[in-house]
């Protein structure tokens, strides 16, 4: 299989990137025109891909796209606006069983039609804006606020024995994301401070339509998610080559779920967790740094999981937990940020719930286990 795809016929284009090209677009008639601007930038880039995939019906087709302006509006005061775009298409081969991967790995299901696919389109844009504030004495501070507005659609159409079913996910998102970084004083140490907040809405519609031997059927499901967050955290050098590195994240996220068609199925969740790290570096020697951390870390349920089914492929699972984890890691860097690095780690994650995919589960759905990983 790795053969196949590694000769699969893969084709990408790029746009150029012109992040260096100082200008502003000006329209007049069926004319565009870029005039001299020393405190504007911009940047395009694009992307094309296309993979003929292993298996029959799993081509992929999609394009990508990005367009940015920095504009300075003074010293220490830029303004950014950013539009995203990604469109692409995956063929579904579906599931075979032993005996015809035997005879043909590479062939699709029975009842795959050449029309089923998954489809997943995402529209992004983002404003924002980061001022710097310098003191004085030298210390400098940095202030951003950034709000977006993001519009998703993934929908799949697929056969089965008997039938076939259109299933839809669609996301409507805004969010805006705060943070200062705060050069301090905690007694005689010089500190880097950063704080920040978040805020995010979705409104999430994912409708299903299908039949099975002559049964229809069908689900009209949606939710309305609101998503908090609080973080902070410290940086401290201990000494001229020691850092001591703090911090804290408050998660917080209010859930309901709403079923048009079976209201016994309507629900409020709320999920919440403190997550804290603290860790050491050391650096013996210009270009290599060492550390050892431990931290916790919060991941509550995507839409996907809780609502997003296909008959036939998986279902939803809307009573999935949200997973937990926590780590210690210890490691040696070498390299400059700037730069090549090289890194090796020794780690020991355990997650609570985290969320798998579980195919002996009826059709298949996402389920939460304990794992445990080492390295």
């Amino acid at each position: 299989p790795l053969m196949a795809a590694c000769q699969a016929l893969i084709t990408r284009l790029n746009v150029p990137q012109a992040d260096e090209v100082k200008g502003v677009v000006r329209v007049a008639g069926n004319n565009v025109y870029l005039d001299a601007q020393p405190n504007v930038s911009y940047r395009l880039s694009g992307a094309y891909d296309k993979l003929d995939g292993y298996r029959a019906n799993s081509q992929l087709e999609g394009t990508t796209g990005l367009a940015r302006i920095d504009y300075e509006l003074e010293k220490n005061m830029t303004v950014t606006l950013t539009q995203n775009h990604h469109n692409d298409r995956t063929g579904i081969a579906g599931g075979i069983l032993a005996g015809a991967y035997n005879t043909n790995p590479t062939q699709a299901n029975e009842f795959a039609a050449a029309g089923d696919k998954f489809t997943n389109i995402l529209n992004l844009t983002t404003a924002g804006v980061e001022r710097t504030f310098v003191q004085a004495d030298g210390r400098s501070h940095r202030l951003n606020v950034t709000s977006f507005v993001r519009n998703r659609t993934q929908d799949s159409v697929a056969s089965f024995s008997g039938g076939s079913a259109t299933s839809l996910l669609n996301t409507g998102t805004f969010g805006v994301v705060t943070q200062a970084d705060i050069s301090n004083q905690i007694w005689f140490l010089p500190g880097q401070l950063s704080i920040g907040a978040e805020y995010q809405t979705d409104n999430i519609q994912s409708p299903l339509d299908g039949n099975s031997f002559g049964f229809v059927f069908s689900t009209r499901k949606s939710m309305k998610r609101q998503t908090s967050g609080l973080f902070v955290e410290e940086r401290l050098p201990l000494r001229e080559n020691v850092f001591l590195l703090t911090g804290a994240r408050l998660d917080h996220e209010n859930f309901d779920l709403q079923d048009a068609l079976d209201p016994a199925q309507n629900r409020l969740r709320n999920v919440s967790a403190i997550s804290p790290k603290v860790g050491i570096s050391f650096l013996p020697r210009p270009g290599m740094t060492t550390y050892v951390s431990y931290g916790w870390a919060f991941k509550a349920p995507e839409a996907n999981t809780m609502l997003f089914e296909a008959p036939g492929l998986f279902s939803a699972n809307p009573n999935i937990e949200p997973e937990r984890a926590n780590a210690i890691e210890a490691g040696v860097r070498f390299g400059s940020p700037e730069g090549p690095q090289l890194k090796t780690a020794a780690y020991h994650t355990f997650v609570f719930n985290e969320i798998i995919f579980n195919p002996f589960s009826g059709f298949g759905t996402n389920e939460n286990f304990n794992t445990k990983r080492r390295g």
